[in-house]
Formats: structure tokens, C-alpha cells, sequence
């Protein structure tokens, strides 16, 4: 959502979609995994923290004044995750494609398949704690992000007030 007009410029035919997940969770994750890989960036956690918290909050935040936001599907998380067929199928409904029964079949048979549990790794912990930032500040900076889609809050992961 970050390029939003370039690539409805580039690819003005494209089916958009952009799922919306309580910001806490989503950047507590995206924090923990950037500074967990080999190639994590250099400096101080406090400092990557800040660093893409601003970057996501004007991305996000540009993104919400965009024209261009009424040609995206939006969808919650919560929805996918406890619907992941029917929002498959509201997906092509929008995007203006045939849902077939072929078409389930083969998401039922994806989510089925063991190799793609979420889960299969182990489940991944991870934490604010270290980066200088609080959930409930978070939360502030993007309250319209949130309202604007009515976004549900996660519970809280361990390590995360």
C-alpha cells in the first residue's frame, strides 16, 4: 500500500488487496524477525524500531488519503484466518472472476496440506521488549488506521503491554 499509485499505474487491470491486522501485533512481528535475520540491520534496536515505525505510519497514513484506496479489497485478518474460503471467494468476487467449486476444492486442499500450517516451524514468540516502544503508543499513532478499517485488537502477545 506503500506504491499505491504505481502500481495501479503499472498495472491498472491489477485485483488489490490489503489485509488489515492490529498494528501492535503487526509491527511487534515485522520488529522482531527484521532484527532476528542474519542480515538485521546495524545500530541500535531503539533506533531500527523508530526507524520503521515512522515508515510505516506515513506509508500507512498516505496511504489512507489515497483515491486509489476504493479499488482495493480490504480484508481483516480475523476474517481470513476465520474464513479463509469465503474471503478467498469475496477476493475474486471483487476483482471480478469466477468462483468455481475447482476453485475451493483446490483452497480447501492448500489449507489442508500440512506443509502449510502456520505453525509447522514451531510458533514464533516474539516481543516489544528491547525496542524502545510500548503497545499503547502503537496503538495512538495508528488509531485511524484502525478505525478506518475497524480493525480488531489481538491479544496481546507475552511481553507486550
Amino acid at each position: 500500500m506503500f506504491h499505491l499509485p504505481y502500481i495501479a499505474a503499472t498495472y491498472p487491470d491489477a485485483a488489490m488487496v490489503w489485509i488489515h491486522r492490529d498494528p501492535v501485533t503487526t509491527i511487534t512481528s515485522l520488529l522482531s524477525y527484521t532484527w532476528d535475520v542474519p542480515t538485521r540491520p546495524r545500530g541500535p534496536r531503539a533506533e531500527h524500531a523508530k526507524a520503521t515505525l515512522d515508515l510505516l505510519h506515513r506509508g500507512i497514513t498516505g496511504s489512507l488519503s489515497s483515491p486509489l484506496l476504493k479499488k482495493v479489497h480490504h480484508v481483516l485478518y480475523a476474517d481470513l484466518v476465520a474464513d479463509p474460503v469465503g474471503v478467498v471467494a469475496g477476493i475474486y468476487e471483487k476483482a471480478g472472476l469466477k468462483w468455481s467449486p475447482a476453485n475451493e476444492a483446490a483452497v480447501r486442499a492448500w489449507l489442508e496440506d500440512p506443509a502449510h500450517r502456520s505453525d509447522r516451524y514451531g510458533k514464533y514468540r516474539y516481543s516489544l521488549e528491547g525496542f524502545g516502544l510500548a503497545a499503547d503508543d502503537i496503538e495512538r499513532r495508528f488509531e485511524r488506521y484502525v478505525e478506518t478499517f475497524g480493525i480488531p485488537r489481538d491479544p496481546r502477545p507475552a511481553g507486550v503491554a
